[in-house]
């Protein structure tokens, strides 16, 4: 019995020869070096141009993709709401508490930022300056 179990797991364990990593690509005949340089003039010949022009045409019309979501995305329709509650004397962390417990886990230093920065953004300096200055 200890034969079988043996050889089982030494089959699965040995990786094909001649394979890359993954162990279900295609045999690499190739190899490359770090001295080896793309042919960009090679590359220039078989790229359709137009085709790629349409294409970069389509995206420009496009929203890009976000990747994932920030804390402000999740809590933008709540910014004003949370501000007016830090504003009557909920502390962050107090704040933070109670966005967890309805499934958002922000810390606080993070809801911190994202409450202040927009309240001091590039607007708000410019205003200050203003009213300095005049």
């Amino acid at each position: 019995m200890r034969g079988n179990k043996t050889a089982a797991l030494r089959s699965i364990q040995r990786k094909p020869v001649g394979t890359n990593a993954a162990g279900n690509a295609k045999p690499t005949t190739e190899k490359n070096t770090m001295s080896d340089r793309t042919n960009y003039a090679a590359v220039a010949e078989r790229i359709d141009y137009p085709k790629l022009d349409r294409k970069l045409e389509q995206l420009r019309e496009q929203e890009p993709p976000r990747k994932r979501k920030s804390a402000a995305d999740v809590l933008a329709p709540v910014r004003e709401k949370l501000a007016a509650l830090h504003a009557s004397g909920w502390t962050y962390a107090q704040l933070a508490e109670e966005l967890k417990s309805a499934g958002l886990a922000v810390p606080a230093g993070t809801l911190r930022e994202y409450l202040t920065s927009r309240a001091h953004g590039r607007k708000a300096k410019a205003r200050r300056r203003a009213q300095s200055s005049g």
